[in-house]
């Protein structure tokens, strides 16, 4: 973290100033408070504790782009900084403000990756196909769904969805080529899922029996 010198008293009161910031914040005065935080971030642009105070702010008062701005800031900052599981920390903050941007999820996976948090990196990635579901997200769900599989080959939720939002949107050949390996990796429940999915896609005898086959037999 970069180490910040203190200005002349006249130009900056720092301890003044967040005192009157954390005030403000008290009472409820999120504008005002806002405003004694960025001054201090006039003095000290690298504060990413501070740029996440001022992202927690604009977002709740509804200035979405530059609380945007601010939260992404501060992760850049903490990456620099060599602090990723801070990093991860401001991506988990912005997703809930923003679950439907893409690069919360994409970036959150990236650094559980850094950290070597394979389980974690999944679960974002797959959290972040579940908040980008409308089809107008394909494209960004469909890169989160294939990190995920080469993250972990043949992830069943991962190879599943993929399977079936490719088949939805113009890849129907790729999509039945994963059920098929995914059907030849599962058994039980997931077979039995697989198989009718393959069946819906291509509703020939030969995928009725098999999916007939794997509700009876779970094989």
């Amino acid at each position: 973290m970069p180490i910040f010198k203190k200005q002349h008293t006249d130009e900056y009161d720092r301890e003044a100033i967040l005192a009157a910031a954390a005030k403000a914040e008290k009472k409820g005065d999120l504008e005002q408070a806002l405003a004694e935080y960025r001054k201090v971030l006039r003095w000290e642009p690298e504060n990413a504790v501070l740029q996440v105070k001022a992202a927690t702010l604009l977002a709740h008062t509804d200035r979405l782009d530059e609380a945007w701005s601010s939260f992404r800031a501060a992760a850049s900052q903490h990456v620099k900084d060599g602090f990723f599981e801070k990093a991860i920390s401001v991506y988990t903050q912005a997703s809930a403000y923003f679950p439907k941007k893409f690069e919360v999820w994409d970036s959150l996976a990236d650094l559980y990756m850094k950290r070597e948090r394979k389980p974690d990196a999944l679960k974002a990635l797959l959290d972040g196909r579940h908040h980008l579901r409308e089809l107008e997200y394909h494209r960004q769900a469909t890169h989160l769904l294939r990190k995920a599989c080469e993250i972990e080959p043949w992830h069943y939720r991962a190879t599943y969805e993929l399977a079936r939002l490719l088949a939805r949107t113009g890849g129907r050949d790729q999509g039945m080529h994963l059920l098929v390996g995914l059907a030849a990796r599962n058994r039980g429940q997931r077979l039995r899922h697989v198989r009718a999915a393959l069946f819906r896609l291509s509703p020939t005898p030969r995928n009725a029996w098999r999916f007939l086959r794997a509700l009876v037999r779970g094989t």
